[in-house]
C-alpha cells in the first residue's frame, strides 16, 4: 500500500512542478498579435468550403431525383409519341380527298376520317351506324 500512496504523492508532486513551470512561463511564451484574425479567418474558409460542399452535394442529390422521377415520365412519352406525332396536313388532305371520292360523303368528313386514321382511332360499326340519326 505504501507504494500506491507513494506513486500518488509522486504524481501530484510532479502535476504541481508543471503547472507552476508553466505558470512561470507565462510572460515568455506569447501569441503573436496576428493570432486571432489568422484563426478567425481560417475558420472563415474552412466553414466556406463546408458549405460550399453541402450545397454541391445537395444539388447532385436534387439532380439524381429528378432524373428518377423524369424517367418514368420520358418512358410513358417516347410509348404515347406516335399518338402525339401530327400527320401533315398535305397528307391529311390527300387522305381526305381519297376516302371523299370512295364515300362520297364530302371533303369535311373525309378530313375527320382521315384524323381518325392517322390517330388509329375508329368508331365501332353500330355507333359509325348510329351517328346521323
Amino acid at each position: 500500500m505504501n507504494s500506491a500512496s507513494e506513486e500518488y504523492e509522486d504524481s501530484t508532486v510532479g502535476w504541481a512542478m508543471l503547472e507552476q513551470q508553466i505558470w512561470d512561463a507565462r510572460d515568455f511564451v506569447t501569441p503573436a498579435e496576428d493570432l486571432r484574425p489568422r484563426v478567425l479567418e481560417e475558420a472563415r474558409e474552412q466553414h466556406a468550403q463546408a458549405q460550399g460542399l453541402r450545397r454541391l452535394s445537395r444539388f447532385a442529390i436534387a439532380c439524381v431525383i429528378v432524373w428518377f422521377a423524369c424517367l418514368p415520365v420520358g418512358n410513358f412519352l417516347s410509348a404515347v409519341q406516335p399518338w402525339l406525332v401530327a400527320p401533315a396536313s398535305g397528307e391529311l388532305a390527300k387522305t381526305a380527298l381519297e376516302l371523299d371520292a370512295i364515300h362520297g360523303y364530302g371533303p369535311d368528313w373525309g378530313l375527320v376520317d382521315a384524323v381518325r386514321q392517322s390517330r388509329s382511332f375508329s368508331l365501332p360499326s353500330q355507333a359509325t351506324a348510329s351517328f346521323g340519326r
